[in-house]
């Protein structure tokens, strides 16, 4: 294929991937009688109000100090599960890894859809409804099966002389994993978060199910605020997705190359 029609469809996907996000951006910058006048034109002046009553009527505050609280206990322990196992099966090459790893996978290619019914009963059951940790477990545990997955095989590139040296050194297993195994899986750790805060900071099924109460509402469930059965607040709904949007991104532009290296130096290649 030329080069040529290479970047031109390279900038075709980049176009209709941004454009959704950047009409939205705009909308959210807009007052409601220029939206419905006229939906794709560009802002005529920036208009802040639509993000303020968001953040403030709306009660986004609320809801995104919930999605941290939620968020961050999910990356650092799916990490820390995920790098633990991935070693196991990676470098120490555990009886039975094969049949442990396909367990895993199972839970991975299982669809929420499947499980979201008896989890809910399992959750009332243990009378973690409208709490925290009715969010924060189900989701590692549906994140960690491919935490798992991704990190057994980055510890799988890892040049086991490195650890028998480590070993010889008088390191056990554990110590050669704090002091070697993992400053050199630090690049595929911060892709690990990336995924997992992307997916957790969007995730809208499982806060729906198990979360009542409005204060202890999720972004993504607190956008369903400005949505009722009849109407739907359009320029409300463009200012909390900007505002749900910003974190992630930010998140993302700080630790992209350390999550372009981690993707191309085999940490998800079998």
């Amino acid at each position: 294929m030329p080069r040529t029609v290479l970047y031109l469809l390279l900038v075709g996907v980049a176009a209709a991937t941004l454009l959704p996000l950047l009409w939205v951006w705009a909308s959210a910058l807009r007052e409601r009688t220029e939206i419905f006048a006229q939906p794709f034109a560009l802002p005529t002046r920036l208009y802040l109000g639509n993000l303020i009553e968001a953040w403030t009527n709306g009660h986004f505050g609320r809801y995104m100090l919930n999605s941290f609280v939620v968020v961050v206990p999910v990356v650092v322990g799916t990490g820390v599960l995920s790098a633990l196992a991935g070693y196991a099966l990676g470098i120490l090459r555990v009886p039975g890894e094969r049949a442990m790893l396909a367990v895993f996978l199972v839970g991975y290619m299982m669809p929420f859809q499947a499980i979201m019914i008896p989890l809910y009963f399992l959750i009332r059951a243990l009378n973690l409804m409208n709490t925290y940790w009715a969010l924060i477990l189900p989701e590692m545990a549906l994140y960690v099966p491919f935490g798992i997955f991704m990190m057994r095989n980055f510890f799988r590139e890892v040049p086991r002389e490195l650890l028998e040296a480590a070993i010889i050194d008088g390191c056990g297993a554990l110590q050669a994993l704090r002091t070697v195994a993992i400053p050199i899986a630090r690049q595929a750790l911060l892709s690990l978060a990336i995924f997992v805060f992307m997916w957790n900071w969007n995730i809208f099924l499982l806060p729906l199910l198990v979360i009542q109460r409005p204060e202890m509402r999720t972004l993504p469930l607190g956008l369903m605020y400005f949505q009722s059965r009849d109407t739907s607040d359009w320029s409300l709904i463009a200012a909390g997705v900007t505002i749900m949007s910003l974190p992630i991104i930010a998140f993302y532009l700080i630790t992209q190359r350390y999550f372009v290296r981690g993707i191309t130096t085999g940490a998800i290649k079998e």
